[in-house]
């Protein structure tokens, strides 16, 4: 309901290979953008053993506007059988931008 009551400029899937088919198949209903947020290479997850899966899951991986993936060798991956585009955007901080405290100060 929510989404038809609002328009959202895209919808997101992450985290596993049946949110990233949801969020393909609602953005496509509801005529916007899909984005598939890839954290993994997902033929290793349960949810892969059940028969039709994996095709749904290449299709909104092929089809999605756009993949992001969280490594360069995921995207590899990716593109073997996806044409669009994807973006890596890499897990991780950057220590630069934290300093050290004093642990005894926050007991630590």
């Amino acid at each position: 309901q929510l989404i038809k009551k609002k328009k959202y400029d895209f919808i997101v899937g992450t985290s596993d290979p049946i949110l990233g088919m949801l969020a393909f198949k609602l953005a496509k209903k509801h005529k916007t953008k899909s984005v598939y947020d890839m954290q993994d290479e997902y033929s290793v997850y349960s949810s892969y053993k059940i028969p039709f899966v994996k095709m749904l899951d290449r299709k909104a991986v092929i089809e999605s506007d756009v993949v992001f993936t969280v490594s360069d060798s995921l995207n590899d991956y990716v593109k073997k059988f996806r044409k669009k585009k994807t973006v890596t955007i890499q897990n991780g901080i950057d220590l630069k931008l934290f300093r050290k405290i004093k642990k005894e100060r926050y007991n630590f």
